[in-house]
């Protein structure tokens, strides 16, 4: 699924994208990649706004596909 960023009039570059743990998954303009199996915790925060400091978290979690 694409990456929807509302309000329309923020830019998939003005937000700030990080993993805890880059050997588990790598994160770039919001598209996760797996590297090895493990669990993650992806942050999402925008930076168009210097008062606006709330960051959005997702827990990855990497499982072998059988």
């Amino acid at each position: 699924m694409p990456l929807e960023i509302i309000p329309v009039e923020v830019y998939k570059d003005s937000i700030y994208w990080s993993t805890s743990d880059e050997n588990v998954v790598k994160v770039k303009d919001g598209v996760i990649t797996a590297q090895k199996e493990g669990v993650a915790i992806i942050a999402a925060q925008p930076m168009f706004d210097p008062l606006f400091r709330t960051s959005l978290f997702c827990v990855v979690r990497v499982i072998k596909n059988e």
